[in-house]
């Protein structure tokens, strides 16, 4: 047996925090926006498409939002907790109940649990 066979390296990568949405991201092959020399990892395509539109925006954490009569109503992703306030979000029927969430791949966990 030949031991000098160069040590194996783990490709997985730790854990991280999707800076739109905060949800926690483990997938190796998850969605990723290098920024500044800094490589952030998403949830999905949705929030990686959010934070290469407007990075400052999700890196300051000072999401906008509309307040008092211009607010829409929002929902909560049930998946990552995320708000959703678009009218085009995906949503998913379950027992009578319509769920919205901020991206299809939300939608999707849903819908496989």
């Amino acid at each position: 047996m030949n031991n000098d066979a160069a040590p194996q390296t783990s490709t997985t990568q730790a854990p991280s925090r999707d800076p739109v949405c905060g949800m926690t991201v483990t997938r190796d092959d998850a969605p990723s926006v290098e920024h500044e020399g800094v490589t952030y990892r998403f949830c999905c395509e949705g929030c990686a498409t959010r934070f290469r539109d407007d990075p400052v925006r999700y890196l300051a954490g000072t999401e906008a939002a509309p307040s008092g009569a211009d607010a829409e109503p929002a929902d909560r992703d049930p998946v990552c907790g995320m708000t959703v306030t678009r009218d085009d979000a995906p949503s998913v029927e379950h027992e009578g109940v319509t769920y919205r969430f901020c991206c299809e791949g939300c939608a999707t966990r849903f819908r496989d649990d």
